[in-house]
């Protein structure tokens, strides 16, 4: 058993994992995300269907096709939210200062995207 009180595998994996996250930056792809796409703007002509189509075609695909579409990885509010709150219950469990140092860094970029959001008029 390790610090954090989980087998040696599941807690590998969550290293890994967190690795993984740390390096993209928090950033990743949305689900609807289709029409954050320059080029897909384009392409439906700014017609609603069309676009709805892209984001189901998109959400189901088996490929990600989403680079190719210059769509860019964006923060997701949820997703930082889960990663501050594991980050808190890591440093709880096992009192190590780099969860909690984890923590801040993710909540510094969550409160810096915030503040980029209100000042372009978004909520």
């Amino acid at each position: 058993m390790t610090a954090i009180g989980t087998s040696d595998g599941l807690a590998a994996a969550a290293a890994r994992l967190d690795t993984w996250i740390e390096a993209q930056g928090f950033k990743g792809w949305d689900p609807y995300d289709a029409l954050n796409s320059p080029l897909l703007k384009r392409l439906t002509f700014r017609n609603r269907r069309l676009g709805q189509l892209w984001v189901q075609l998109l959400k189901h695909s088996p490929v990600n096709l989403r680079p190719l579409l210059s769509i860019p990885q964006g923060y997701n509010p949820k997703g930082m939210g889960l990663f501050l709150a594991s980050y808190w219950c890591k440093y709880r469990l096992a009192g190590e200062p780099v969860y909690l140092e984890r923590g801040m860094l993710g909540l510094q970029l969550r409160l810096a995207q915030s503040r980029v959001l209100r000042a372009s008029g978004n909520p």
